[in-house]
């Protein structure tokens, strides 16, 4: 029996017993009312493609005058000890369970199962990217509503090697089954160290930028290993910067961006047996970066550029992407001190599933201070607290009426009204690639809320 090959990276325990048994491989004598002891290559999560076949043959020890079941979601398949079955049903997270019983005493093993299709990958002229942070969950993925996953993300470290802590809160051998299952490309992002919430990079810190000047051949190699190892379809590098800083050495930086593209595209990615070209796409900000990484969007290797545009903070309340701003935004992009892109068809604009909120009086308001009197707030939960939230794209908690000196508290954010607006009045007239959000933990699942799926609707109306 072959498994997916992923799954052998899970960090599970190979054993994984239920009930505190020490199933040691010593054979003492045993007492009728000893608990029998199961000796399994075991994992708590498993995937199969479907046709496949699970075999299993434990050993039982005391197995004299032991019973055994198998069951599948409660139903029982077998009553032997050694297990043979084909899946031939599509299952998602299905309960595989063996239990031993011997003189009224149990022991049992279960799993999770998945049984996928082979993967065959969505086509879509206006591409969906849905972003998932190290905060969200297999749960929160739409897989009906895009086309790839950004998961984020790999934290690079001043020497060159990665902060893997993402992996330890997202099962990713069970997201890439799922998503390819979907036909959903499954894209890493290596990043500084950012805000999970909000995307923003921590102020100051500049980890990845000094390891892509200093060592970038140990950097390059890290991030191939990492996609490999995972089996991840392509990477998204999202350089760290605040957004009104132009960057000391952008021809060092622009040399790290083609290495690690070259290094990325010098081979190819077999996914249930047929080979496709690695991903790669690079995140983008607005503010004085853009003198840089304008020069980097037409480098070759990169399929798509992502646009977070919708941090746009002020000194007094205001919408942080509200469309004005990101048409602004996305023209800066295409037409940048000359520079304009090749393709806009690369440019993928992606939308917050988050909230900014202002309070206090604003005339205390200072660049320095301006964290004190602000609050990043997820879509999700503004929907929560206020029912009808998506028919708006502010929430009114105590109004200044403009007045500097008068104390405020308004929330705003991206409705699905926002999200259509955005696709009629920008994505599609400038022939950008598609669309993005961050993130998918942060969006609604109630379809007459959710960005995503306003998202997903509008832009199959322009195809």
């Amino acid at each position: 029996m072959e498994k997916l090959k992923y799954i052998l990276i899970l960090c599970l325990p190979i054993f994984a017993f239920f009930g505190c048994v020490d199933d040691s491989a010593d054979n003492p004598e045993f007492g009728e009312q000893d608990i029998p002891h199961i000796y399994l290559d075991w994992q708590a999560s498993m995937a199969y493609k479907l046709g496949q076949t699970m075999k299993f043959e434990p050993q039982v020890s005391p197995s004299d005058g032991a019973t055994y079941r198998w069951t599948l979601n409660g139903e029982e398949l077998s009553s032997e000890k050694d297990f043979s079955y084909t899946l031939d049903d599509f299952l998602f997270n299905a309960e595989l369970k063996f239990e031993v019983t011997r003189n009224g005493v149990s022991n049992s093993r279960t799993a999770n199962i998945l049984v996928t299709q082979d993967f065959v990958p969505k086509q879509a002229a206006k591409k969906i990217f849905g972003f998932l942070t190290k905060d969200g969950s297999l749960g929160d993925v739409d897989w009906e509503n895009i086309t790839h996953l950004v998961v984020s993300s790999a934290v690079v470290n001043a020497d060159g090697s990665l902060d893997l802590s993402f992996t330890q809160t997202l099962n990713l051998p069970m997201l890439v089954a799922f998503a390819h299952h979907y036909g959903v490309y499954v894209i890493v992002e290596v990043s500084g160290i950012i805000r999970y919430l909000n995307s923003l990079p921590l102020y100051g810190s500049l980890t990845f930028y000094d390891a892509a000047l200093n060592v970038p051949d140990v950097l390059t190699a890290n991030i191939v290993n990492l996609m490999t190892t995972f089996n991840f379809d392509g990477v998204n590098i999202y350089m760290d910067k605040s957004t009104s800083d132009s960057y000391a050495d952008p021809a060092g930086l622009k040399d790290f961006y083609i290495k690690a593209g070259d290094k990325i595209k010098s081979d190819k990615h077999t996914i249930d047996g047929k080979e496709y070209d690695y991903i790669l796409s690079m995140s983008v900000v607005g503010g004085w970066t853009r003198a840089t990484l304008a020069g980097m969007v037409n480098l070759p290797q990169y399929d798509y550029v992502q646009v977070l545009a919708f941090l746009n903070e002020d000194l007094s309340p205001k919408a942080h992407s509200d469309p004005t701003y990101v048409a602004t935004e996305i023209t800066a992009w295409l037409t940048w001190a000359g520079q304009i892109v090749e393709n806009p068809g690369k440019l993928i604009l992606v939308a917050p599933a988050v909230g900014l909120r202002y309070f206090g009086i604003p005339a205390n308001y200072t660049w320095a201070n301006l964290e004190q009197f602000t609050e990043y707030i997820s879509y999700r939960n503004i929907c929560a607290q206020y029912p009808d939230a998506a028919s708006k794209n502010t929430i009114v908690i105590k109004d200044n009426n403009g007045s500097a000196t008068k104390e405020v508290d308004k929330i705003y954010y991206d409705n699905p009204r926002y999200i259509e607006r955005k696709v009629n009045e920008i994505v599609i007239p400038k022939g950008l690639g598609g669309m993005g959000l961050w993130s998918l933990e942060n969006d609604s699942r109630n379809p007459e809320q959710s960005l995503l799926l306003k998202m997903k609707t509008t832009l199959e109306t322009t195809e």
